[in-house]
């Protein structure tokens, strides 16, 4: 499982994708905040062209065609989430939290089970979403979410420092700190790598513990 930061196109580490995108990996699960419209949203658009993407985990799938595409071939499975809920499940993995309760969803499809995730060939639905256990809580009802952890992490500093402490600006501030985090190894795609020291304690968005390369 491959976790990536940014939302859609801003603050997405670009370069570390497109480098992806050239290796031998393939079947690959991706973890993004979105993957709509390839021209203004979806980073991960050339993964998912080379055919290297076999689950994709996102809130929103939008306009992309290519992604659709696929998954009414049977050839990707998509399990779509609603944006804060994915956001927390990686949050809480990053911080060793199993799961959690949220509220969000009762009563849908993500409640109950039975979304399409996957086709075959054929057209068949070969795979859906499972039912949650529901509890109430304080007369309110709430839904268990499982976190999400990664093998890798790909994300998205604009300045770091050779131990890995990273400066976010703007956008990028979206998905690429809990990413990190959630990822047993992580990358991160800097525009300015600078020495120790040089970028400020508070300042940092993402710290250096969590990061095991800087390029």
């Amino acid at each position: 499982m491959v976790m990536v930061g940014g939302y859609g196109k801003l603050g997405a580490p670009l370069s570390l994708i497109s480098a992806l995108a050239r290796t031998p990996a393939k079947d690959l699960t991706i973890v993004c905040g979105i993957a709509s419209c390839p021209e203004r949203g979806s980073a991960i658009q050339e993964l998912v062209e080379a055919r290297k993407v076999a689950r994709l985990i996102t809130s929103s799938v939008g306009e992309n065609q290519v992604i659709i595409d696929q998954f009414k071939k049977g050839e990707l499975a998509i399990e779509l989430l609603p944006m804060g809920t994915l956001a927390e499940k990686v949050r809480s993995g990053g911080f060793g939290i199993p799961g959690f309760y949220s509220s969000v969803g009762i009563g849908s499809f993500h409640e109950e089970g039975g979304l399409p995730m996957k086709y075959s060939k054929e057209g068949v639905i070969t795979d859906v979403n499972l039912p949650l256990e529901k509890r109430d809580f304080r007369g309110r009802e709430f839904l268990f979410e499982r976190t999400l952890l990664g093998d890798y992490a790909l994300v998205k500093t604009w300045k770091a420092d050779s131990k890995g402490n990273c400066l976010l600006k703007m956008a990028a501030r979206n998905f690429n700190p809990d990413m990190a985090t959630a990822g047993k190894v992580c990358i991160a795609e800097a525009e300015e790598i600078v020495e120790p020291g040089q970028v400020g304690g508070d300042d940092i968005h993402i710290s250096g513990i969590f990061i095991h390369k800087v390029v």
